[in-house]
């Protein structure tokens, strides 16, 4: 069975940077980030390690309050 799961981080990704997504969206740019550095994590030297980490650093300069929602244990 495929996984769908590269495909539509794939997608999401795309549109994110080419604007079709609110690049804006606090939580849209963290998970991302977070999805992609779990996919890469256990590579010592990954460069999706720092494409990771410059969408974490767009979910925090589009809202520097955000917190990640963990099921509501975020608070």
């Amino acid at each position: 069975m495929n996984n769908p799961a590269p495909s539509a981080l794939a997608a999401l990704t795309a549109a994110l940077t080419a604007g079709r997504a609110d690049a804006q969206n606090a939580a849209a740019n963290y998970y991302l980030g977070y999805t992609i550095y779990k996919r890469v994590e256990k590579s010592a030297f990954h460069a999706d390690k720092r494409r990771a980490a410059r969408f974490f650093s767009a979910a925090f300069s589009a809202d520097p309050r955000f917190r990640p929602d963990w099921g509501g244990k975020s608070r």
